[in-house]
């Protein structure tokens, strides 16, 4: 399975739900490779449509963090295009990081919907991550225990 910056994936959370994450960033530069996910806050019985996926939020942050990852003035002007009242501040996405190795052994129960246009490194100015690289995790947590936890770590949800 290879996996790019953008791709969308469904599955099926212990709840019954369907549930969505998109892939900010994929490292393979040296062994662990591992991908990094965007969490969305899609969660109904049906598989989402890519319009679901496009029309939905995910969980992030917006802050200042200027002096950890240097985004180009074309990136930030295309950030801020997006989220006009957010300037000055940095959109950043909680992390859900997936160890390729631990990937393989539940890539099945992903589905693939499609690869969606993001913003460049979205998860690099957000304030947190999380391992998520074995299946039990991903169907429980992503219930209504993520609000609950995100929530509680300052995350919000943006479209």
């Amino acid at each position: 399975m290879i996996i790019n910056p953008g791709d969308a994936f469904a599955f099926k959370a212990i709840d019954d739900n369907y549930k969505a994450i998109i892939c900010t960033s994929v490292y393979k530069e040296s062994s662990p490779h591992h991908y990094t996910f965007a969490a969305l806050t899609y969660s109904r019985p049906r598989v989402p449509s890519i319009n679901d996926i496009i029309d939905g939020e995910f969980f992030g942050v917006a802050n200042t963090k200027e002096g950890h990852f240097k985004y180009s003035d074309e990136a930030l002007n295309k950030m801020w295009g997006i989220y006009t009242d957010m300037k000055p501040y940095y959109v950043g996405a909680y992390r859900f990081i997936i160890w390729r190795k631990d990937l393989q052994k539940f890539k099945s129960e992903l589905i693939y919907m499609g690869n969606l246009k993001i913003l460049d490194n979205i998860d690099k100015n957000g304030n947190g991550g999380v391992n998520a690289s074995s299946w039990p995790f991903l169907q429980s947590f992503f219930n209504d225990q993520i609000k609950v936890t995100l929530n509680g770590r300052g995350q919000k949800t943006f479209t």
